[in-house]
């Protein structure tokens, strides 16, 4: 159980192997393949580490289908377990960019694993609250969202919602577009109001660009 929980875990965190490898002392990346696929148990260090890492108790690691669980989150099964998140209380524009200030000292904010679903204690998950109208044809203003942070550029895929942050720290909610053809990154808004337009980069421009993480939940207002 121990060795699929560590892959599990690690993949739903998004970290590769070589990044954990590095966590624990520079140890080599296959030394982690072998944990994984249970050719060998990493010390008990190791597993302490890792269980802080992950935000679960040494027996759950050991003793318990994570993945399993999860999936009955997921499914519905509700659970009392709750998890902190780092919260940003300041809105995140939904229309042009804009400036996020405050954003230092970010407190945390305690949910229920059942809200977050398969997202449930991913330390990359941050919740965020949506201030605009550019994207309120999928979320409206003052919408709370989940975003999953750390990815790798190739993780995100066309039409993705993605929270997008300039050099200069300034936040914006849309459609990320990867026009190849034209050399270019698109940030497209999704609005009933016309007037929101496309925020074009050229892959030059982009480089100041930041995907600072992907819309994975967002709440609806009925």
């Amino acid at each position: 159980m121990l060795s699929k929980n560590l892959k599990y875990l690690r993949l739903k965190n998004n970290y590769s192997q070589d990044y954990i490898a590095k966590l624990l002392d520079k140890k080599s990346f296959t030394t982690v393949q072998k944990w994984e696929s249970g050719v060998s148990e990493p010390p008990l260090w190791v597993v302490g580490k890792l269980a802080k890492l992950y935000g679960e108790s040494l027996d759950t690691l050991a003793n318990i289908d994570i993945e399993k669980r999860d999936d009955n989150i997921f499914a519905g099964q509700l659970s009392a377990d709750t998890f902190d998140y780092i919260h940003i209380p300041v809105g995140i524009a939904a229309g042009a960019l804009e400036t996020c200030e405050g954003l230092m000292d970010l407190p945390t904010v305690n949910l229920p694993d059942f809200l977050l679903g398969k997202y449930a204690r991913n330390k990359n998950i941050v919740i965020m609250h949506v201030n605009g109208e550019s994207m309120n044809k999928v979320i409206q203003n003052g919408s709370t969202i989940a975003v999953l942070t750390g990815l790798a550029l190739e993780n995100i895929h066309d039409g993705d919602i993605v929270v997008a942050a300039t050099d200069r720290g300034e936040y914006t909610i849309k459609h990320f577009i990867d026009d190849k053809k034209n050399s270019r990154i698109i940030l497209r808004p999704d609005s009933t109001d016309s007037s929101f337009a496309d925020l074009p980069f050229s892959y030059e421009e982009a480089q100041s660009i930041k995907i600072f993480g992907k819309v994975v939940i967002y709440s609806v207002n009925l």
